[in-house]
This record gives C-alpha cells, structure tokens and sequence, in this order.
C-alpha cells in the first residue's frame, strides 16, 4: 500500500529517487510519528519519494533475509 508520495514538480534535471519501505505491525503511535515528520525532511530534499507501509497480520516474525 502506498501511504505517501511526493507531490510537487521536480527539477527535470535532478534524478534523485527513494522508497521507503516500513514493516509495520501493532505501532500506530510511531508510525504515525514517523510520518509525520519524514515527508517533511524528504520534501525539503526535494526528493521523488514513496513511502510504503507493509501491514504484517501474522504472528510471525518479519522475514529479515533469513
């Protein structure tokens, strides 16, 4: 899902990009404070940005390239 992206015209010129990819389950509270202030820092960067949030159900653990 995406949750947040840049909104606003880029420099034709500039090439920079980034996911974010955020593995999420039961913290609302700082994924919420997360984006509340990341796109801030990655709009003052002027960087093309996508911020996807992966909602895990489960009660496994999260994969960490084992």
């Amino acid at each position: 899902m995406i949750i947040w992206n840049s909104n606003f015209e880029f420099d034709i010129t500039r090439n920079d990009s980034l996911a974010i990819i955020i593995p999420y389950r039961n913290r609302e509270k700082q994924l919420l404070h997360f984006l509340n202030i990341m796109p801030k820092i990655l709009t003052a960067q002027k960087l093309n940005y996508k911020i996807f949030v992966v909602n895990q159900i489960d009660d496994f653990k999260f994969n960490r390239g084992a």
